[in-house]
């Protein structure tokens, strides 16, 4: 899973906010093109959802879709610092300082199924 990490220590999942006259996939690109200067590929459907709240309190709905990054040449938007791919287990153990990231420990099984 790739996480981007911001210059103020925070650490967030890319995407953002979708515009009224935008489709799913438009709205991906975009994002994907703001955060990381990259664009996607083999976008999935919406592949779980998730609820949250902004770091200032307001409610969201994360809808989560798996999808491939066009190259690995990152161009990061001005807030963040680096970008990475992580384990499962990094993931568990990230220091999210907002929480509204730190929801998606709740579905690393769905990410990363148990092979049974």
């Amino acid at each position: 899973m790739l996480m981007l990490f911001t210059k103020d220590g925070n650490i967030e999942l890319p995407g953002g906010g979708w515009e009224h006259d935008e489709t799913f996939e438009e709205c991906l690109q975009r994002e994907s093109l703001e955060e990381m200067g990259l664009r996607l590929k083999n976008i999935s459907p919406i592949w779980f959802t998730a609820r949250g709240a902004s770091i200032h309190g307001w409610r969201r709905l994360l809808l989560i879709a798996q999808a491939e990054l066009d190259s690995t040449d990152f161009e990061l938007g001005e807030e963040y610092a680096t970008t990475r791919f992580v384990t499962k287990e990094e993931l568990l153990s990230l220091p999210y300082r907002d929480v509204s990231d730190d929801f998606i420990t709740e579905f690393v099984d769905l990410i990363w199924p148990t092979e049974g």
